[in-house]
């Protein structure tokens, strides 16, 4: 399974040279929690950084991740960016956690919020 957001890559890592199928998380766009008293935002993996300021602007909070020429990057394709790492620190330090699922439909929480009782993978 191979994850497409706005088709930025250099990489080539869209090309299943061996197979595969490509999902499109341009949908999967939306801010779903802002909890501007903990610092925290949850969203999903379509968000764009530009996105994600534009709707926690109103709150003081900005997401520092720059993903330098492509402002438009999806946060589901953030994770090896490292622009802005000396004075933000890198996505290691600005994502307390993930949901992920596999391509055999197992879901993978890396990390959840204080006081959840949901397991950490299903």
């Amino acid at each position: 399974m191979i994850p497409y957001g706005v088709g930025s890559s250099l990489e080539g890592h869209l090309l299943a040279v061996e197979g595969g199928v490509s999902v499109d998380l341009s949908q999967m766009n939306r801010v779903l929690a802002i909890n501007s008293e903990d610092l925290t935002v949850t969203v999903q993996a379509g968000v764009t950084r530009m996105q994600l300021n534009n709707e926690i602007r109103h709150t003081g909070l900005f997401f520092p991740i720059d993903p330098g020429r492509t402002p438009h990057r999806r946060h589901g394709g953030h994770a090896c960016l490292r622009t802005n790492a000396v004075r933000y620190g890198t996505m290691r330090e600005n994502v307390l956690g993930l949901t992920v699922v596999t391509a055999e439909a197992r879901v993978i929480r890396t990390s959840r919020r204080p006081g959840s009782r949901a397991p950490a993978t299903t």
